[in-house]
């Protein structure tokens, strides 16, 4: 009874698929015909094999015809999916595979499978297919020899020794041997190359103590000569301080006395200042009513201004009113006569005379003007006279002496509040004392190197421990690298699988082949080195035919294929795993006869095991051995639907 029953399958957009649901018998042979309505051929290219694709890279995660899913999209745009439906130790199991489908992966693939109510997808495909394959128990590598046969790409002579036994180890349900053998081989390369730098390692240190106790004799020699010349610098400053302090002290007494000098000479130039304040302020009122009269004329002078203006203007009136009369004509443009709508000489008279009247009242209004500016001239040179004789009772003329004398002061006391500036700086300084700069950092270096000392001599120790570790660890590793190689525990599984792989395989070989073939298996090679190397070699009993399988015809070679995968599959007992099997063309090279034994026990096989077996195949009669026909027609739009015949 398999763990895992196939119910139906759910396509869409997959391959020629638009859309369909298949539902699947328990159990039997199922002959997967085809019909292509869109071209002469009579069933290529109809659609069975994308079938088989879909159902065994969704269960068992087989590489098919391509790389991505998105090559298996119709027309590569997305939104395909893959659904399979199942029974899986009495849960139900469902497995969803997309690609561009919104529900699970909108730019990429998808995959995730429901195991009864718990619903697993990880963070990438890899990951939940991996856990799916822990589940289902089966490898796509044992899964393509297995559950997806197809009978082009079966050709086990191709495979590297390599390969060929992770092959048959996986289908033993053994762990990967040679990962293990190279992972041991990988940690061992490691571990000496840490033992290496860690010797290496320790040479440095050991160098870098013996460095380091140099530095530190020269860094305690440096030390005492920094402070040798700090105490030097010491002294010196004190004396420097001694001499800058006295030097501050009398140029701050100069300051003082100059002080002195200066209040008296305020005092003589405010007893002159006080003496002609008198005589200022006397001058400062006739400057004051001389001004007040100049105010008055000019005051009288604003209205003639104003009527002056305004007779300028009429004056200007009159004149242009004199001069469009004079520019009217007297006779008529057209016929030169008299004109009564020309100017008559009594308006040319009067408008004269308004002229002449406007330039009379002119003249008067502007010569009052002129004896209002000639007053107001002489009371300005009134003033000025005034203002003459105040500015020769000038208090800074009287004192000019004295302000010579405040000024050459200010000097002085300029340039010494300077140099007590600098001195007070340089005093701060020297009260500070010499830098300890240099002290401090050869006191830093010596610390330094005495903490790296202590620092390399506790990595030595540290080293020679882990070397020693590391060493012995390393033995450890050459053992498990020996256990894991090919002359060790891999070679001794295999070694005790050969007699139950030949006893299947020659009993498969009888069954299938009707005792034309006979294939056995030898499982060791003995190296120069007397040791023996782990391999996997099939030798073929053929009285008629090559001994070995590349020497084998087309169909020999085929059947001797088929008959291995049936070996794996039986040995590996998939059947109790994964219910379903999907041969794809594998008897297309068989000769009747052989046909119909392999198709004889493939269906004795699917009522042996309950299982279904599915065949594709253009023979038609393999629909004679066949409990069940599934019929792929691909119409004139080229789209594939299946059904039950």
């Amino acid at each position: 009874m398999s763990q895992f029953k196939l119910r139906k399958i759910y396509l869409k957009n997959w391959m020629t698929v638009r859309e369909q649901e298949i539902e699947f018998p328990s159990q039997g042979l199922v002959f997967v015909s085809g019909v292509d309505e869109s071209t002469q051929f009579e069933s290529i290219g109809s659609g069975k094999t994308s079938l088989g694709e879909a159902l065994c890279i969704a269960v068992c995660g087989i590489r098919g015809r391509y790389a991505t899913l998105g090559h298996y999209s119709t027309n590569e745009k997305g939104n395909t999916l893959v659904r399979v439906e199942g029974n899986f130790q009495d849960k139900d199991l469902t497995i969803e595979m997309g690609y561009k489908y919104k529900e699970m992966s909108k730019t990429g693939e998808g995959l995730r499978f429901t195991l009864g109510d718990t619903l697993i997808s990880r963070s990438h495909v890899d990951l939940t297919r991996d856990e799916l394959s822990q589940t289902l128990g089966i490898t796509p590598e044992v899964a393509l020899w297995s559950v997806y046969v197809d009978g082009d790409r079966l050709d086990f002579s191709s495979l590297s020794q390599t390969q060929a036994v992770e092959l048959m180890m996986s289908a033993l349900g053994q762990p990967s041997w040679s990962t293990y053998y190279d992972k041991a081989k990988k940690t061992l390369t490691e571990l000496k190359s840490d033992v290496t730098a860690k010797s290496s390692s320790r040479e440095t240190l050991l160098e870098l103590i013996e460095t380091t106790k140099q530095g530190i004799i020269k860094a305690g020699e440096t030390l005492e000569r920094e402070r040798v010349t700090f105490e030097s610098q010491k002294e010196a400053m004190e004396k420097q301080l001694a001499d800058a302090q006295s030097k501050l002290k009398d140029t701050q007494d100069k300051i003082t006395e100059r002080a002195t000098s200066r209040k008296e000479i305020k005092a003589k130039i405010k007893k002159i200042e006080d003496s002609l304040a008198d005589q200022n302020k006397a001058m400062e009122i006739e400057e004051m009513r001389l001004r007040n009269e100049k105010a008055i004329i000019s005051h009288e002078k604003k209205p003639l201004t104003q009527l002056e203006s305004q007779l300028s203007n009429e004056h200007y009136r009159s004149d242009l009113d004199l001069k469009s009369l004079k520019l009217k004509p007297k006779e008529c443009p057209t016929c030169k006569k008299p004109w009564d709508k020309g100017p008559s000489d009594s308006d040319i008279e009067k408008a004269t005379g308004k002229v002449t009247e406007s330039v009379g009242k002119l003249k008067e209004i502007r010569s009052k003007i002129e004896e209002v500016n000639l007053r107001e001239e002489a009371k300005q040179a009134e003033i000025d006279e005034q203002q003459k004789r105040q500015r020769q009772l000038n208090v800074k003329d009287q004192v000019r002496g004295f302000s010579s004398e405040l000024d050459a002061l200010d000097k002085l006391d300029n340039k010494a509040a300077s140099e007590c500036t600098n001195l007070s700086v340089q005093i701060a300084l020297l009260n500070k004392g010499p830098s300890d700069v240099s002290v401090v950092k050869a006191q830093g270096i010596l610390d330094s190197k005495n903490a790296s000392l202590v620092e390399y001599e506790d990595k030595v120790a540290v080293t020679t421990l882990e070397l020693e570790e590391n060493k012995q660890l390393c033995q450890v590793v050459e053992y498990w690298s020996g256990a894991f190689n090919s002359s060790g525990i891999p070679n001794m599984v295999l070694s005790r699988s050969v007699d139950p792989l030949n006893q299947v395989s020659m009993a498969l070989s009888h069954r299938m082949s009707g005792g034309t073939l006979g294939i056995s298996y030898e499982t060791t090679k003995e190296l120069s080195s007397g040791a023996e190397k782990n391999c996997l070699n099939i030798r073929v009993k053929n009285s008629r035919g090559a001994s070995r399988v590349t020497g084998n015809s087309k169909g020999e070679s085929g059947l001797t294929n088929l008959i291995v995968a049936e070996t794996i599959t039986e040995v590996g007992r998939v059947s109790s795993r994964i219910g379903f099997r999907w041969y794809d063309e594998v008897v297309n090279s068989q000769d009747p006869k052989v046909r119909r034994c392999i198709l004889s026990y493939l269906k004795e096989t699917a009522q042996r095991l309950g299982i279904l077996i599915f065949v594709v195949d253009h023979h038609p009669e393999v629909s004679n051995y066949a409990d069940h026909v599934l019929r792929a027609t691909k119409s004139k739009e080229g789209v594939t639907t299946f059904s039950w015949v």
